[in-house]
């Protein structure tokens, strides 16, 4: 739309221009209804550059608001990783935190779709509503908070280390 736009008030204002010219031209041999005639087509032009400059003035408007959209959206994302089989957000120590995302729309399109818990795949995994991938409940823990303070508390009660390996 804002090409056809613009070759629309390109079109208009050169007409203007050559209704413009051909009144400078024709000197004072013009009669006074020709000139109102020729004022008239040249004001009808420029109200069409007008119109269409004011279209495109519209349309970049709302392709800027929807650019502020987008940055707003990559900027409140924060950092995410890859933990087991989803991604979270990363909390200050630098570990898995909050609720898991589908890690095939993070790959595909960037995209955090939260992981859902529906009763068709209760025992079997987690939902996906963006892509409709089941990921594994022990691979994708929607409360991985939980999860990895668990299992901190199970290896130091065992004297092992436990080890976060999260991926970007």
């Amino acid at each position: 739309m804002s090409i056809a736009a613009f070759v629309s008030a390109v079109q208009a204002t050169k007409l203007a221009l050559g209704v413009g010219k051909g009144i400078i031209l024709s000197g004072s041999t013009l009669d006074a209804a020709l000139l109102k005639g020729e004022l008239s087509g040249m004001m009808d032009a420029l109200f069409d550059v007008k119109q269409h400059l004011r279209d495109l003035g519209d349309e970049i408007e709302e392709k800027d608001d929807r650019i502020k959209e987008l940055e707003l959206r990559l900027t409140a994302t924060g950092r995410t990783v890859r933990y087991l089989n989803a991604r979270y957000h990363v909390n200050d120590a630098g570990e898995p935190t909050g609720i898991a995302y589908c890690v095939t729309c993070w790959a595909m399109d960037t995209k955090l779709i939260p992981l859902t818990m529906t009763p068709s795949c209760a025992r079997s995994g987690h939902y996906c509503c963006g892509c409709k991938n089941t990921i594994d409940i022990r691979s994708s823990p929607l409360a991985v908070d939980n999860y990895i303070k668990s299992n901190k508390e199970a290896a130091t009660n065992m004297n092992m280390k436990f080890k976060i390996e999260v991926y970007d």
